[in-house]
């Protein structure tokens, strides 16, 4: 049940490490710059988290009451993953994005180099071409404009909207 619990506080603290770092590599950092100025430009947030919410099962350690000692087990492990989740967030993440991540700038400049075309970095996008993307990208593409769509159409028909809402 503890695990169960803690499951999520894991989770976002690498998500958070993660989506900042991928945002520094848009904006055209390299690999190693982006892990480096992400994870910096997050990591007070990280443990500042990590430290209030261990803060709030700690306490529960100490009481003396039945049903505490009950909890005693369920607080070690939640205070134990919460500990661990904000220490691999910023120590194992980052090194794991330097990893996987690729940088989309860099290949599209070596792709360019290769061709033997003049490149034109002022001109150059970070966003891969539709053709480009994976699978889950097309989908999602679709799933935005199909939503942009009905949304237009709620909204131009606001009346109708709210006479069937309220039906």
């Amino acid at each position: 049940m503890a695990l169960t619990l803690a499951m999520g506080f894991v989770v976002d603290d690498a998500i958070v490490v993660l989506e900042n770092i991928t945002r520094h590599m848009e904006k055209g950092e390299s690999k190693i710059a982006g892990c480096i100025n992400g994870t910096k430009e997050i990591g007070f947030t990280i443990i500042s988290r990590t430290l209030s919410l261990m803060t709030i099962f700690i306490p529960i350690l100490f009481m003396s009451k039945i049903l505490v000692k009950l909890l005693h087990a369920l607080t070690v492990v939640i205070t134990t993953a919460i500990l661990l989740s904000g220490v691999i967030a910023i120590t194992v993440t980052p090194m794991l994005c330097n990893v996987f991540l690729r940088d989309r700038h860099c290949e599209e400049r070596s792709d360019e180099a290769l061709s033997g075309q003049p490149t034109e970095i002022a001109t150059a996008s970070l966003t891969p071409r539709n053709d480009d993307l994976p699978l889950t990208e097309k989908a999602f593409e679709y799933v935005k404009q199909k939503y942009g769509s009905s949304l237009k159409t709620v909204v131009e028909h606001s009346k109708a909207t709210m006479l069937i809402f309220f039906s």
